[in-house]
């Protein structure tokens, strides 16, 4: 069974460790809040994309939803969401994705081309996902490294996943990483450059609260070469338009991506970022048009009026997400008050709580979420 383009997935993370994930529908609304099994109750922070063929990628293969999720004291978790079942696969085995113990995570599916000795389509179209992971090392120095790994999105196959630092991987240091997120790059299945499978764009802030963005990507093991990667410089984003969508009054605490590939032509990608500033303006939007190369500047996603009960001022955001369904664009956060708050971005809309007005169900004080 295809993934439901209407569908809004939402995983999130509470205080007490557990893993969490709902659906919304623009018929049916919400679903209850399901914990996601065989994960650790030790959750600090999630990442999901959606497994499904980006272009011309013509094999077939189940649908669903990759969560991959950060852990207090082990690696991160890969886990699976059957669309067909309804039901969770994995975890994927610790030798196969071998990423470190780390405090952010970000995922996402791109295109790209199989390698030469695929079993199934070599040369063929073919979609990867892409992963990431902020280290949380013992020692300074080892703290705050961006470590990335692909993986083919049919499936494991059983073969390692190269991993890499992106720092020293091309995109050059800039300090420790605070948040991290990663989008598809292109639209359509594509050659990638440097002996790549696939490619995608990366976004980070750091703890200085600047925001640098880099594309590039992992070679897998025995994809006709050995693992390795390739990532541009880190580009800022402090610049103002065209060239950057411009600075924001205070440090960033987190950051959002995505590209509407749902979206026939579209050919922007969205970026939203979380402020570290007042209890008004700290959600932002840009947007960056790639046939015409150029940003647009922040717009404040807070600056409404909020009438209604439930409808409130969201104050301070302290994790943020961003996501493409066919109903448009939508953007989940978590306040510093632990709210899971959701908006569809339209002319009319505002931050409404999910467990109030949505869900209905209130699982606990939230204080990680993303959406595909």
């Amino acid at each position: 069974m295809p993934e439901n383009l209407a569908d809004l997935h939402v995983v999130g993370c509470t205080g007490d460790g557990r893993t969490w994930h709902t659906r919304r529908n623009p018929s049916t609304g919400w679903t209850k809040f399901e914990q996601v099994p065989k994960v650790p109750q030790e959750a600090v922070d999630v990442a999901c994309a959606r497994r499904m063929p980006i272009g011309a990628e013509s094999a077939n293969f189940t649908q669903g939803l990759w969560v991959l999720v950060a852990l207090r004291s082990s690696p991160p978790q890969l886990m699976f969401r059957n669309s067909d079942t309804g039901l969770w696969e994995g975890p994927l085995p610790a030798n196969i994705l071998p990423l470190p113990t780390g405090y952010s995570v970000a995922a996402c599916v791109s295109p790209g081309v199989a390698p030469a000795n695929d079993p199934v389509e070599p040369g063929a179209p073919r979609s990867y996902l892409h992963v990431a992971v902020i280290t949380d090392g013992v020692k300074p120095q080892d703290r705050g490294r961006i470590i990335a790994s692909i993986v083919a999105n049919r499936g494991a196959g059983g073969v390692p996943s190269g991993i890499a630092e992106v720092q020293t991987s091309g995109a050059g240091d800039l300090g420790a990483a605070r948040s991290v997120a990663l989008s598809t790059l292109v639209p359509n299945a594509f050659a990638p450059s440097g002996g790549l499978e696939s490619e995608a764009e990366m976004i980070a802030c750091f703890t200085d609260g600047h925001r640098f963005s880099t594309a590039g990507g992992v070679r897998a093991a025995g994809s006709g070469g050995s693992p390795g990667a390739a990532w541009s410089p880190f580009r800022p984003q402090d610049f103002v338009p065209p060239l950057g969508p411009g600075g924001l009054p205070h440090r960033v605490k987190d950051v959002a991506v995505a590209r509407p590939v749902l979206v026939p032509g579209q050919s922007q990608i969205h970026v939203i970022a979380s402020d570290g500033g007042g209890a008004l303006d700290d959600v932002f939007q840009a947007n960056y048009d790639f046939v015409a190369g150029r940003w647009s500047g922040w717009g404040d996603l807070e600056a409404r009026l909020f009438p209604t009960p439930h409808h409130e001022e969201a104050g301070q955001f302290d994790k943020i997400a961003i996501a493409f369904t066919t109903e448009g664009a939508h953007v989940l956060g978590v306040t510093i008050k632990s709210e899971l708050l959701h908006q569809l971005l339209r002319v009319d809309s505002q931050f409404a709580d999910v467990e109030k007005i949505g869900v209905g169900q209130d699982v606990g004080l939230f204080s990680a979420v993303d959406c595909a």
